[in-house]
């Protein structure tokens, strides 16, 4: 359901990932036996969580398309887990060409991987962090060629919810104290609010050796946006968030992966108040 943002450590092959879990999910190429063995098992009663992991990859697509095509040439990709493409800096580039991206994990595979893909290629930075230390991420020399002084999009897909609540409460407070004017956030989370119970039992009990699987409420999530514009339309499951034309909607049936994106807007004399973050549960068709 994410990619881990645990303590370094040399992943064992012999035990599953979380990262490489997810990797096989999304239709990626690096995992092992007893990753497509753990995913099995969630599978097998469970046949939605594939679904919605694609889903959810699918959503940092659109949101970085999104966010390139608002002039945003900078992307921080904290808890960035496995390569598959595309890529964030191959997506956004389309939009703007100079787009810098910084990738951010503390798994040293990932760490491997993601230095051979940004080998030779200008704008790309690998930094290694762990989202319980966001003010050692963004101080970080490795963080370059990231300008902080400039909008930049913070991405936290997929990771939160492996995260203790205090954790990650305090991991997006970290980068939203980072983000100037016109900067963006971008979330996927998995909630509790309309998950199966069950599904959630099952997700701790094969993560358990590798991650906490939280499962956060839908308030929970919808606070981190708190003062920021959201993108219509608004907090949502991420298949329903501004889906491409012609994209075929599964509703979920266990599992739910929220997903937003939100603008910090630009000061101003007329500015009002900022309204509470709206969570919504899309309707979508069986």
């Amino acid at each position: 359901m994410g990619h881990s943002p645990g303590p370094s450590s040399v992943p064992d092959p012999a035990a599953p990932n979380t990262a490489r879990i997810y990797n096989f999910l999304i239709g990626g190429s690096i995992h092992d036996p007893a990753d497509r063995a753990a995913a099995g098992r969630i599978l097998a009663d469970f046949p939605e969580f594939g679904h919605i992991a694609r889903a959810n990859r699918a959503f940092v697509g659109r949101a970085v398309r999104y966010v390139a095509a608002q002039g945003v040439t900078q992307f921080i990709d904290a808890g960035t887990g496995l390569p598959a493409p595309p890529a964030i800096h191959e997506t956004a580039r389309r939009v703007n060409p100079g787009t810098r991206v910084a990738y951010v994990d503390d798994d040293p595979v990932v760490l491997a991987h993601a230095r051979d893909a940004a080998a030779g290629q200008a704008g790309l930075a690998v930094v290694p962090g762990d989202l319980r230390d966001t003010t050692a991420i963004l101080r970080s020399a490795d963080l370059q060629p990231i300008d902080l002084s400039q909008p930049v999009c913070v991405v936290l897909t997929s990771v939160l919810h492996l995260l203790p609540p205090a954790v990650a409460d305090a991991a997006v407070a970290g980068f939203r104290s980072a983000m100037v004017a016109g900067s963006f956030l971008a979330v996927t989370c998995g909630t509790s609010t309309g998950t199966s119970p069950a599904f959630l039992e099952r997700l701790r009990s094969v993560y358990a050796d590798t991650s906490d699987i939280t499962g956060r409420p839908a308030g929970e999530i919808a606070a981190w946006f708190t003062g920021l514009d959201l993108a219509p339309p608004g907090l949502v499951d991420v298949q329903a968030w501004r889906p491409d034309p012609g994209t075929p909607q599964q509703a979920p049936v266990t599992a739910r992966i929220l997903g937003g994106v939100a603008r910090q807007a630009r000061p101003g004399p007329a500015q009002a108040a900022p309204e509470p973050a709206r969570v919504r549960r899309a309707r979508l068709p069986s």
